[in-house]
């Protein structure tokens, strides 16, 4: 990899390469997924780098916000900054980013077009923990609608 270039392992498996010049995460091919929190995650990592710090950041990010006792939180939303965009490696099947909202800052789609990837943004409404109630109904748009006891 040239000097603009720095490549991220994820927990499990996989990796996040960074082009500076381009301004493109992608994700490798062993990936069906990746979560929002990975990508920050990565994204932190490589802007403390050498190399990082050369360039502009990449990725601002808020949320898993507390509504108190109970366990009900928000969950993670990260915005893409200035012309970064994700892409994947894969060449068939389908590809999805989950667990949280994934924007760009201009509001255009978080993805570099692959027409041989489905590729999907799957989001986040609420993380619920042990707050004694179960769900109903969650519709899309981090609207909850109705809770049972």
């Amino acid at each position: 990899m040239s000097n603009t270039f720095l490549r991220c392992g994820l927990p499990s498996t996989g990796y996040i390469d960074f082009d500076f010049i381009q301004e493109i995460a992608t994700i490798s091919d062993d990936r069906d997924s990746v979560t929002v929190q990975e990508i920050v995650d990565c994204s932190r990592d490589v802007e403390e780098e050498t190399i990082g710090l050369q360039f502009k950041r990449i990725i601002d990010a808020e949320g898993k916000i507390s509504f108190g006792t109970g366990g009900l939180t928000t969950s993670i939303t990260a915005t893409l900054l200035e012309g970064w965009r994700i892409a994947t490696a894969k060449t068939s099947g389908r590809f999805d980013i989950i667990e949280g909202n994934l924007v760009r800052w201009d509001g255009t789609d978080v993805y570099v077009p692959n027409t041989l990837v489905n590729q999907r943004q799957i989001s986040a409404e609420f993380n619920f923990r042990d707050i004694g109630a179960a769900v109903n109904e969650v519709v899309k748009g981090n609207l909850i609608t109705k809770f049972l006891k």
